[in-house]
């Protein structure tokens, strides 16, 4: 397993989750149906439900309160550099680019390990073909089937969670 990240080929900086802009009538809908789950759950005695309402709501208000880092994104010869986090090309399985602008423009890496989560990287102005041909001679698998956003990405981005 290499230790050094290499050199560079390309970089960009984007942000670490998107930020939404959400009105009042987002927090009044969310409010009403936060307290609707909430006395259901009283109501069907599932008390663990409306307990985890409670700490979703509480997650929700505290992540509206602050503003998403800075991701600086590098592509070296041995793998993707994430601020100070480093990936190395063996530990990923395989990638897909969703390019479907102005909703998405992303990068998307799923790995070997099982329990490591699918994982986006938009790539804000970057030419998506020139990141493919990088990803490609670097010997990384293309996952030509992968046409479409993951879920729980459509879900969050409708929802503006």
């Amino acid at each position: 397993m290499p230790t050094q990240k290499g050199p560079t080929i390309i970089s960009w900086a984007t942000t670490q989750y998107p930020e939404y802009n959400r009105g009042r009538l987002w927090y009044a809908i969310a409010i009403i149906l936060g307290l609707a789950a909430i006395v259901w759950a009283l109501i069907t005695t599932n008390f663990l439900f409306a307990i985890i309402i409670i700490i979703f709501a509480i997650i929700i208000a505290l992540g509206s309160l602050q503003k998403p880092g800075v991701l600086n994104v590098e592509i070296t010869e041995t793998g993707l550099a994430l601020n100070d986090a480093f990936l190395p090309y063996e530990d990923v399985d395989r990638f897909a680019i969703i390019y479907n602008p102005p909703i998405n423009n992303h990068l998307y890496l799923a790995f070997k390990k099982g329990m490591r989560p699918q994982f986006g990287i938009s790539l804000e102005d970057q030419d998506p073909l020139e990141i493919r041909d990088i990803l490609i001679k670097c010997n990384l698998n293309e996952d030509v089937e992968w046409t479409e956003e993951p879920g729980s990405d459509t879900i969050g981005r409708i929802l503006k969670l």
